[in-house]
């Protein structure tokens, strides 16, 4: 990928997430956007994972914006964006993940699932 120059804006689909990527950004005096990974460890400062899932489920939380540290090794300091979709959203996207997930071999994960 073609460096920015500081204080650019990369935004990237989930088909160029690379934590080392993202990392050379941000010492570059960057910014990226890209869309969580499933399974990707976030940490809060305090070293803690969030429990994405439940605070997804909490229905008096309509969206999440707090600061984690992204990744296992990296801890790569990013602001956490998050919204819960609407109930016909969700309806649509549960079937098309369990027939991804059965393509695979196995069954979706229930935190992917939520």
């Amino acid at each position: 990928m073609a460096p920015i120059p500081p204080g650019g804006l990369r935004i990237a689909d989930l088909g160029y997430y690379r934590l080392n990527t993202f990392w050379e950004l941000a010492a570059q005096g960057g910014y990226f956007l890209s869309r969580y990974q499933a399974g990707a460890k976030l940490h809060r400062h305090d070293g803690v994972a969030p429990d994405l899932e439940k605070l997804l489920s909490d229905p008096a939380a309509t969206a999440i914006d707090q600061p984690v540290l992204l990744g296992r090794r990296h801890r790569l300091p990013v602001r956490l964006l998050a919204a819960t979709a609407p109930p016909e959203a969700r309806a649509q996207r549960r079937p098309r993940l369990q027939d991804q997930a059965r393509k695979k071999g196995h069954q979706a994960r229930r935190a992917r699932r939520a």
